[in-house]
């Protein structure tokens, strides 16, 4: 059986092919020396970063021994095919209508023998987002998640899957000429689960699978006990029970109770201004975080009791909203008139709730290293295991750090050398619930794997990942996308 190490040995890159506007094309996968390809359930798009040392040869054909750049005469935006691959076997393709295509080509240094350059990869939707002919001017009424299909199929003309959490909850919106992407991001806000019904919160982001519009409750239901389980201890061997080994992990990120007050994580009051009878209600709503739905673990984090005792309520963040009630009602003239007193969306049902839900998703989150592996996902749940720091004989699972992840950001970092994965995970809550719906007993650890911890510890290369460190323990309801046009009102509540 392989080790961890022998995992992480350098995958393959069989492909990168970039395409010229003259249609001219070169393969420059010999020359690529860093891959990071790159997921985020904050991202709208997947990402390549690519180094490529360019000795002026290519088997494109051309006349003289010349770089790429200046065969081509790359300016930006041309397609890119690329096919690679770990040691696994798993493969990722783009190519056809999943191709990618230049974003930027940077950091160049020339030399008498090569140059050296760096090459931003990302989806043809993201670049066509920015563009006048596909921005939103219609109204959409209904369900938004039928919306959302609307807008990326009609207005960003893609092919590729749509994975779509159906919602429960009908708004009308109008576009008023926001990019196709800008509108999908502020209707996640509104959008409650048919599934669940309790919170309300979407994310919308991209995977190699396509694009996903889907309930941050329902994230955390997929799989039923079908996902990958991961350990962390200092041995080469491998427990049974468990797809890999952490050859390292990061979880200094540690609780902020005055971000945690200031986001409201704790508890949140909704007060509204009622538009048809001009009326401004101060206590609309409030919600603690006992009345939300845990997933990761078994409870949020509280504030100690003397708090609650002296002041009664962990409520420390009010948002004020208008309620738009009478506005864009659907239905001809006489519909419309019935529907006069009718909220748009109903503000009670969605904005405190998806305020809380956002934070909450980054009250726990910790940095994994494993062995190079092409098929994590963002957005995908994953199990981790960690020994407890004790005296004891029997080394127990740290019932704290130990249990059910989402994977927020996920970086695959090939090299000539070696290929490593690293994961920014994510949870809303504390506690170790039951590997894969299993019993977790005394919470006993095997003996092979419980040594000390650190004795052996690989360390990450230090320049493999900067994307993963871009997300922050707490988001104040604007999670921010490791796109640097990034605008943080896409999520504002």
């Amino acid at each position: 059986m392989a080790t961890p190490l022998q995992n992480s040995q350098a995958g393959n890159i069989s492909k990168f092919e970039i395409f010229s506007k003259g249609g001219e094309t070169a393969d420059v996968s010999a020359g690529v020396v860093v891959c990071d390809y790159y997921e985020s359930i904050l991202d709208r798009s997947v990402r390549f970063t690519a180094v490529i040392v360019d000795t002026g040869g290519s088997d494109s054909g051309g006349k003289s021994s010349v770089s790429v750049l200046q065969e081509l005469k790359l300016t930006g935006s041309e397609k890119v095919h690329i096919t690679v691959e770990d040691t696994y076997g798993n493969r990722l393709v783009y190519a056809g209508d999943n191709a990618l295509y230049i974003l930027e080509i940077r950091n160049v240094m020339s030399s008498s023998e090569s140059i050296i350059y760096t090459i931003d990869l990302v989806s043809r939707e993201l670049i066509a987002d920015r563009l006048e002919s596909t921005t939103v001017q219609e109204r959409f009424d209904g369900e938004l998640s039928q919306s959302v299909s609307l807008i990326l199929n009609e207005y960003l003309k893609t092919s590729k899957n749509i994975n779509i959490d159906a919602t429960a909850n009908n708004v009308n919106y109008e576009g008023k000429g926001d990019s196709a992407m800008t509108v999908i991001m502020r209707m996640a806000v509104e959008g409650i689960s048919q599934a669940s019904k309790k919170t309300a919160g979407y994310l919308f982001f991209e995977t190699y699978e396509g694009f996903n519009f889907r309930s941050i409750d329902n994230l955390f239901d997929d799989g039923e006990g079908d996902y990958k389980s991961y350990l962390y201890n200092s041995t080469t061997e491998l427990a049974t029970g468990y797809d890999g080994k952490i050859v390292s992990f990061d979880a200094s990120r540690a609780i902020n109770v005055s971000q945690n007050l200031k986001a409201g994580s704790y508890g949140t009051k909704l007060k509204t201004f009622d538009t048809y009878t001009q009326m401004f209600n101060s206590l609309a709503q409030e919600v603690e975080s006992d009345e939300q739905k845990v997933h990761g673990g078994f409870e949020f984090p509280k504030l100690y009791e003397d708090f609650i005792n002296v002041f009664s309520s962990p409520v420390s963040r009010t948002i004020t909203r208008r309620d738009h009630k009478g506005e864009l009602p659907s239905g001809n003239v006489t519909e419309q008139i019935e529907k006069q007193t009718e909220s748009n969306p109903v503000l009670e049902d969605v904005v405190a709730q998806s305020a809380m839900t956002y934070n909450k998703l980054f009250t726990l989150s910790l940095d994994i290293v494993i062995a190079g592996d092409y098929s994590i996902r963002a957005g995908q749940l994953v199990h981790c295991d960690f020994p407890e720091q004790s005296a004891k004989d029997e080394t127990s699972v740290d019932k704290e750090l130990s249990g059910l992840y989402i994977v927020c950001d996920v970086c695959t970092h090939l090299t000539p050398k070696f290929t490593f994965t690293k994961m920014h995970l994510i949870r809303d809550s504390y506690g170790r619930k039951p590997k894969n719906q299993e019993s977790s007993g005394s919470g006993s650890v095997n003996s092979n794997w419980a040594d000390t911890v650190g004795q052996g510890e690989v360390r990450y290369p230090a320049n493999v990942v900067d994307h993963t460190q871009s997300s922050v323990g707490n988001v104040d309801l604007t999670p921010q996308y490791d796109d640097p046009d990034f605008n943080p009102n896409d999520y504002n509540l």
